[in-house]
């Protein structure tokens, strides 16, 4: 997989929930963001369909990764929002086209269902990292940071929270593969064929406005299957 360079073609599309109906506005705001970094987009049709609460049908969602991982002009793929709905079309990807065009992915939350199924079927490393609606927000220290991640070479990268408010609570070192996401989908896929393998792993859990019983389920989920 290459690194991000000037002048690069980046695909943006929807996986999960629809754009509302201020998607024209957020287009707008998107493209000259990433022109003003020096970067061309392409917004698949998920960007603007809308399907119930979903950014088009299954059918056409799916198509659209499919279709970005195909176009060799595409050297990386931002999805613009979470949500819900990847779970819907996870088995509709055609693996071996993402494993025959490694490019740059990236998505968090509902997006967790794709970084790990590239992972695990196609042997794709993604980015936990910004979707489009978090580079049209005001945290500018993130942006740049994970602009940095996808421009510049990664060996010996330390990775720090942007708004130090990062805490440790047990110190020490540990080496190896990063795997994981948002905590309630990492326990959704728990009994499929895209469950994540987490032996051996470090393993990153996300997830906001969840309520303490809830993330404790979920958890406990992950626990009694067997992967943690």
């Amino acid at each position: 997989m290459r690194r991000l360079h000037k002048g690069d073609t980046i695909a943006i599309l929807n996986p999960s929930f629809n754009n509302g109906d201020n998607v024209l506005i957020e287009k707008e705001k998107l493209e000259k963001l990433l022109e003003k970094r020096g970067y061309k987009t392409r917004f698949y049709p998920s960007f603007y369909d809308k399907y119930g609460y979903l950014a088009g049908t299954d059918e056409q969602r799916s198509k659209d990764i499919n279709d970005a991982f195909s176009d060799e002009r595409i050297k990386a793929i931002i999805c613009m929002r979470g949500g819900y709905g990847a779970s819907r079309i996870v088995d509709k990807i055609d693996y071996d086209i993402v494993r025959r065009n490694p490019k740059i992915f990236s998505g968090y939350s509902d997006i967790t269902v794709l970084i790990n199924s590239f992972y695990k079927m196609s042997d794709l490393i993604s980015f936990h990292g910004l979707v489009g609606v978090s580079l049209l927000g005001n945290n500018f220290t993130s942006i740049d940071a994970f602009f940095d991640m996808l421009e510049a070479p990664l060996k010996d990268k330390v990775l720090k929270s942007p708004d130090g408010q990062a805490k440790c609570l047990v110190g020490g070192k540990v080496c190896g593969k990063v795997v994981g996401g948002n905590l309630t989908l990492l326990s959704t896929l728990t009994g499929t064929p895209y469950q994540v393998d987490l032996e051996d792993k470090i393993v990153l859990i996300e997830d906001v406005k969840e309520s303490p019983y809830r993330i404790d389920r979920y958890l406990s989920t992950l626990r009694l299957s067997g992967e943690l």
